[in-house]
């Protein structure tokens, strides 16, 4: 872990809840329900933005992570969903990276939703742009994958990249090693180019946030854009390593 992240504990056992393909059922004293072996594995990573700004787009991710678990669920995929929260790297004091670690538990995500808009969140400074590759990055680096699972990035922010990021990674750079090692980055930003070209190039959509547009309606068509897209290049990956090896340069 980095100077620049922190890693919040989970939500505590007790309060858990599982997601089965029968809808949500509460777990008793931290032991996990039986299921079924799923035959398509994904891991998901939400990326956002923790700056004032996305007040809205937070909330609404709090409130529809579970129902997105169950449909989810409901299509045969074994998930898991962690969550990165950035601002700006590059400001002094520097904004902190928040990490919640993957978990097959839904109330864990919305719990760490919950927390980044109530104790997590980052200034962005006064500049004009977010560390988004940075965030990208922690999210490669910051999780073990399960092997044969498909590697799902959903990043949201309403400020442009910082680019090159605080190691001097380009968007280039990012797209192209993202397209290496076979990692889907859906993008939900304010219109630009660079991420209209990272979620396209990868396999996946951009989708734009807007003050005018019913942000949960966005993620409605995101979360089906993502179930679909799944479903479609489950049966075509081959068989891969745990954590993608990607070096870390230009």
């Amino acid at each position: 872990m980095s100077n620049n992240e922190i890693e919040i504990n989970r939500v505590p056992q007790e309060k858990r809840i599982t997601v089965s393909q029968e809808g949500v059922k509460i777990r008793r004293e931290g032991k996990p329900l039986s299921s079924e072996k799923q035959s398509i594995k994904a891991d998901i990573i939400f990326i956002i933005d923790t700056t004032g700004s996305m007040d809205n787009e937070i909330e609404g991710l709090m409130k529809t992570c579970q129902e997105f678990a169950q449909a989810v669920t409901k299509r045969n995929i074994d998930h898991r969903m962690g969550i990165i929260g950035f601002g700006d790297l590059t400001i002094s004091p520097s904004d902190k990276m928040t990490r919640f670690p993957l978990t097959k538990n839904a109330s864990e995500v919305s719990y760490g939703f919950e927390k980044i808009l109530n104790n997590y969140r980052t200034s962005g400074g006064d500049n004009v742009g977010e560390s988004s590759i940075d965030a990208l990055w922690t999210a490669v680096d910051g999780f073990e994958f399960r092997q044969e699972a498909i590697k799902v990035f959903l990043l949201f922010t309403d400020e442009p990249p910082l680019e090159p990021d605080t190691k001097q990674r380009t968007m280039n750079y990012t797209i192209q090693k993202f397209k290496q090692h076979q990692i889907l980055c859906f993008c939900i930003t304010k219109p630009d180019d660079r991420f209209k070209r990272l979620a396209n190039e990868t396999g996946a959509s951009w989708f734009a946030i807007s003050h005018d547009v019913n942000f949960l309606s966005i993620l409605d068509q995101l979360f089906t854009k993502v179930v679909e897209k799944v479903e479609e290049i489950a049966l075509k990956l081959p068989t891969r390593s745990t954590k993608p090896t990607i070096e870390n340069g230009r």
